[in-house]
């Protein structure tokens, strides 16, 4: 097994979701992060020609599953689930620090938000990008009782096989370039860096672009799309 550690810093708010849908640092979304990015190595790796059951087959044997078939233990006897070989750890699983939504948040005019008589109405910008985890109170408010705020820092612990090395420090790399996480993570809540940078970023970070309409051919994220004027991340 190989270990690392790295610093955690998040680069804007974090909406991470508890059980009582308060922010709080937790590890099953870096997690669910590594897994995503490591599927995009995965494909770079198999140059984009992805046998699908084979993948699933060897992250299931990384990651831990309940749902490959025909799986099997050292001693050939079939098995229904596996423990995930990757370890990760957090220093600290503390509850986010923002209890008010202090952000200045500048209206923009939308046209999906009309007045009364139908004309484009302001909202404020953070509000529409983070619906959900925020919402109208006064003004742009929290929901729920935290969020985690930009600028948080966590130490994270991670061991993983060493024969599954050069994946899964691939993976760490693009997470710290482009690694976003919990409620509206698409919208940019949530992004992050490593600031250990991993050991053994891709050797050219382009062949994980693949034309868009090409990308869209596949229904699981396995690459960065791209256009004629470059990524779309």
């Amino acid at each position: 097994m190989k270990k690392n550690k790295y610093q955690i810093q998040f680069n804007t708010p974090a909406f991470l979701g508890d059980a009582t849908q308060s922010g709080r640092w937790r590890t099953p979304p870096f997690k669910a992060q590594l897994r995503q990015w490591w599927r995009v190595a995965f494909a770079n790796q198999q140059q984009h020609r992805v046998n699908l059951n084979e993948m699933r087959d060897i992250e299931g044997h990384l990651f831990g599953h309940a749902w490959l078939e025909n799986d099997r233990d050292e001693n050939n006897n079939k098995v229904a689930a596996r423990k995930s070989l990757v370890r990760i750890r957090l220093s600290h699983w503390n509850a986010g620090k923002d209890t008010q939504w202090s952000t200045t948040d500048t209206p923009v005019a939308h046209p999906n938000v009309h007045d009364r008589d139908g004309r484009p109405k302001p909202v404020g910008a953070q509000l529409y990008m983070g619906f959900g985890p925020l919402e109208f109170d006064k003004g742009t408010a929290l929901k729920a009782n935290a969020a985690i705020q930009a600028q948080e820092i966590a130490q994270l612990g991670i061991a993983y096989p060493d024969v599954d090395s050069t994946l899964i420090e691939q993976a760490l790399h693009l997470m710290h370039l482009y690694g976003t996480v919990g409620g509206r993570s698409r919208n940019g809540w949530g992004s992050f860096s490593l600031t250990t940078a991993p050991s053994n970023p891709p050797n050219n970070e382009a062949t994980h672009l693949l034309d868009l309409t090409t990308c869209l051919k596949t229904d699981w994220p396995h690459a960065i799309g791209c256009d004629s004027t470059g990524p779309l991340i």
